[in-house]
């Protein structure tokens, strides 16, 4: 199908589905070369949106939930703004939906349920904490994996809760003037009232979901009006084995009034996992019997058998091809030589210079802060990659380490590269590694502690630091390159300026769009780690091994992206940010990592 608001770098292979409400496409990405899935607003929805807050609103909240981590929820992979809403793009996951294999084996064992709770409460607690609250979780938005692990997807009616409290996300009877079926397969009574719902309102859809697989029998009759409901039969007696404990967690999740549930999902997980383990009698199934299931091409509804499905947020699950799903394939590697080829026969001509400015700061004991063991090997690693390739890939690296980076140096280096680089046709790449500090006078704005920095104490107005825009929006405001790469590995490093997401282009426009990109290792109030002393920041790290990768011979800064955000899954305290910056163009940076 041909959507002009699906960016080129998309290959739609298939559609899965076309509900009221959105459209779920089975694609390739052209650029990292492997298989995602995209789910954007069908048009008829788009068409009577009631505004362009809530369109914002539902991409705020996309942007939120991209921010967890944890291998029970399914991966956001970007998501892009498009006038009609958010395009987001999903990674695939093997495994079969819990509501197929309920419809296949009835009902589960206590201890598999069990099990699957604990896991589902650890998903929902990492969603909760950042803030989003996915008020949709049903048996098809479930997907267990191979190993008999949960991965929660069906976002579609997910909403993002201010700081402050307020609501960003359309409200259901704000989404239910627009496509009357979008409910979820089992709201809570709040929910169902137009209320606002808060994170209780996924315990009792979990809680719904564990008490109907371990039952076979929904806890409340599917009348969306709560006031007919009685109280639920309680599961042990209709799955005798069940421990007491567990089949007391379920009916308190699925009180009517919030006020009567765990106060948290990570209490309800306490109160799951306290149960000792059983086994139900009349189990059919176990995880024995999900593993020896081959994963397949399905999609997912957001509720089987509820009118809801046309506008849920679908999933495919894909086994087989291993590397479909990551890493470079033998067609990737094709394209990655047909980018070096362009780069020599058509791109290269068009790049007059390339040239570097690397920054690292690791002694800091005359400023008080404390020192980074790191930084300054960081700098050197990279200054010396990039000196590697200038017989053909032609960097001009100028470097400023430790002593040398005083807060003069530093703006007269960038003024200088501001100057050097007035011909459109330059690339410019420029590092920093040290310490970062926030602007106590405005959120989004952070400096520089540059190497002659005062002690903290003797220096109230930062008169001795750099502000991030004194330095770096100088340079973006004088310089005329068209492509320009700025990576900060520091503390509060997304205080930079203004960015908005990256919209990457295909082949034939890599390099003839402007791309104007900051890579930040923190968001503008989060720190940054160091990394081990004797090693690499975790941030430079992956930085020298995607360029090093003897298997790659180019590389772009979605190549790095990629690489950077899967590096710091492993500091949960730590978010990668990437952007391009206001009015920075489209296109893609490329590093060329191999002699043509």
């Amino acid at each position: 199908m041909t959507d002009s608001r699906i960016p080129e770098r998309f290959d739609v292979l298939d559609e899965l589905a076309h509900g009221e409400g959105e459209i779920l496409l089975r694609a390739r990405d052209t650029f990292l070369q492997r298989e995602v899935v995209l789910r954007l607003p069908a048009p008829e929805l788009a068409r009577t949106w009631p505004d362009a807050k809530m369109k914002e609103a539902e991409l705020r909240s996309a942007r939120a939930l991209a921010q967890v981590r944890h291998q029970g929820v399914v991966k956001l992979l970007d998501v892009l703004d498009t006038p009609d809403g958010a395009l987001v793009v999903l990674e695939p996951v093997a495994g079969e939906s819990l509501a197929e294999i309920l419809a296949r084996e009835g009902r589960l064992d206590a201890e598999r349920v069990r099990a699957l709770s604990v896991d589902l409460a650890d998903a929902l607690t990492a969603v909760h904490a950042q803030g989003v609250v996915h008020r949709g979780v049903s048996s098809a938005n479930i997907v267990v994996r191979g190993d008999g692990t949960p991965c929660l997807a069906g976002f579609v009616f997910a909403k993002f809760v201010d700081r402050d409290g307020g609501q960003s996300s359309i409200q259901f009877r704000d989404r239910r003037e627009i496509v009357p079926a979008a409910l979820p397969p089992h709201p809570a009574p709040e929910q169902i009232a137009g209320a606002a719902a808060d994170a209780r309102a996924d315990q009792f859809g979990l809680g719904w979901v564990m008490y109907e697989a371990l039952t076979g029998k929904p806890p409340y009759p599917r009348d969306r009006d709560p006031e007919t409901w009685g109280e639920p039969t309680d599961a042990a007696k209709l799955a005798p084995g069940t421990p007491k404990a567990l089949a007391n967690a379920l009916l308190r999740a699925l009180k009517k009034n919030p006020a009567q549930r765990f106060a948290s999902m990570a209490e309800f997980r306490a109160a799951i996992a306290s149960a000792p383990s059983s086994t139900s009698p009349t189990s059919t199934s176990g995880p024995a019997s999900n593993r020896s299931k081959k994963s397949r091409l399905v999609p997912i509804l957001a509720g089987a058998g509820v009118a809801i499905a046309a506008v849920a947020l679908f999933l495919v699950l894909r086994g087989g091809d291993s590397n479909a799903s990551g890493g470079e394939t033998s067609r990737g590697l094709a394209r990655s030589e047909e980018i070096v080829a362009k780069g020599g026969a058509e791109y290269g001509p068009s790049f007059n210079a390339a040239k570097a400015l690397v920054i690292g700061i690791g002694d800091y004991s005359e400023t008080g802060w404390k020192n980074l063991p790191n930084a300054e090997r960081d700098a050197k690693a990279l200054a010396e990659y990039l000196n590697s390739t200038r017989e053909w890939d032609g960097w001009d690296v100028r470097t400023l380490i430790g002593k040398e980076a005083t807060k003069h140096a530093i703006k007269a280096e960038l003024a200088r590269l501001s100057e050097a680089t007035q011909d459109p046709e330059t690339r410019v790449f420029i590092y920093y590694a040290g310490h970062g500090d926030k602007d106590k006078f405005s959120a989004d704005h952070g400096f520089i502690v540059p190497a002659d920095a005062k002690p903290y104490a003797e220096d109230a107005g930062r008169d001795s630091y750099l502000l991030y825009q004194e330095g770096f929006d100088f340079f973006f405001d004088r310089t005329k390159a068209k492509h320009v790469l700025l990576a900060l590995d520091c503390c509060y490093g997304g205080g930079v300026s203004e960015l908005r997401g990256s919209s990457d282009q295909p082949l034939d426009k890599l390099l003839r769009r402007k791309a104007h990109i900051v890579f930040a290792s923190s968001l503008k109030d989060e720190q940054a780690s160091d990394g081990t002393t004797g090693n690499h920041s975790p941030f430079a790290q992956a930085f020298l091994d995607v360029l090093k990768d003897p298997a790659r011979k180019s590389v772009t800064s979605s190549d790095l992206n990629v690489a950077i955000t899967n590096a710091l899954r492993d500091f949960p305290d730590q978010t990668p940010q990437m952007g391009h910056r206001p009015k920075g163009g489209t296109g893609q940076f490329v590093f060329f990592t191999q002699r043509p």
